[in-house]
């Protein structure tokens, strides 16, 4: 295994091969990282995940650069300062291993990105030479993050997106090569970037995030109940407006958008997996009446509860 000292003891090796090896972190549930040597010094991340785990940051090497891209879900970093930060679905992020988190989690356990890594350390003279023709200059992307005590997080626009979702799709079909002119493209954009003005700060506080978490363990541990948000939250001691705040940058939609969304992903496995009514599904959700219960899941769905049950069936 390449860098062993990377990965933590429970990580195995699922594949392989000449131009990548596949792992298993060793988690609950899955989580698989894929990883590319591109040329030396210069790898190539792809993420697929489904945990709660929490995971613990591993130690790498100073003068490390990471540009990460959030392609589902959500990544979430907690820091030893007690605060915590999140990547976003279509955003990206710069880092570097100068500021590194405890640990790493997916607050909607299901995450897919990837992560363009550079070892300053390990580039050999061509390789130097090679990001030289290219105009990429590994001194200014390092500077990018050379003393910032957080991390730069931002939508991705439309060009790098492009970048970013060609490079998924190669997974598939393409080789190292392909991988290699992407990562290039990659890392001649965020050399054109001027970060360090417009820094994202929106970082909190543990116990906010930990008692923000609480209530959402109790809203959809009590999903078929109706129940006040606010009064919940006020009765955990947490002000509504951080509360809001923090539940937004965890879970990137609002409490009730998340509840419901919540609701209605349970319903789909039960209008699959029993020959419940309809109406009695809605009732054991929390809606007493049919018709409002088949307008949220249409939101959701796209289709109307029987419909979707008859499709599948």
């Amino acid at each position: 295994m390449q860098n062993k000292e990377w990965y933590s003891k429970e990580t195995k090796v699922i594949t392989e091969r000449e131009n990548y090896i596949k792992l298993d972190y060793g988690c609950s549930g899955k989580g698989e990282l894929t990883v590319y040597n591109i040329f030396s010094g210069i790898y190539l991340y792809f993420m697929d995940m489904d945990t709660s785990d929490i995971l613990p940051t591993e130690t790498f090497p100073e003068e490390m650069i990471s540009i990460s891209h959030c392609r589902k879900g959500r990544y979430e970093c907690q820091f030893s300062n007690q605060t915590l930060n999140c990547l976003p679905e279509g955003h990206f992020s710069i880092n570097g291993t100068e500021y590194l988190p405890l640990s790493f989690s997916f607050p909607l356990r299901k995450y897919e990105g990837l992560s363009v890594v550079v070892d300053m350390q390990a580039l050999s003279s061509q390789v130097e030479q090679m990001l030289n023709v290219f105009g990429i200059n590994s001194e200014q992307l390092m500077n990018l993050v050379n003393g910032e005590k957080r991390w730069y997080v931002s939508p991705a626009e439309k060009e790098l997106e492009d970048i970013f979702e060609t490079i998924y799709q190669g997974k598939r079909e393409k080789g190292t090569d392909y991988f290699r002119i992407k990562v290039m493209e990659v890392l001649h954009y965020i050399g054109k970037l001027q970060p360090k003005s417009d820094l994202d700060d929106s970082y909190f506080d543990k116990e906010q995030v930990r008692v923000t978490k609480q209530v959402r363990e109790y809203l959809i541990s009590h999903a078929g109940e109706t129940i006040s948000v606010e009064k919940l939250v006020m009765s955990a001691g947490i002000n509504i407006n951080t509360f809001y705040q923090v539940f937004l940058k965890i879970y990137g939609e609002t409490p009730y958008a998340h509840l419901k969304k919540y609701r209605m992903n349970m319903a789909a496995v039960q209008l699959l997996t029993s020959k419940r009514r309809i109406g009695d599904i809605a009732m054991g959700l929390g809606y007493s009446n049919a018709s409002k219960f088949a307008k949220a899941f249409y939101s959701v769905y796209g289709e109307l509860p029987r419909e979707y049950r008859k499709k599948r069936k």
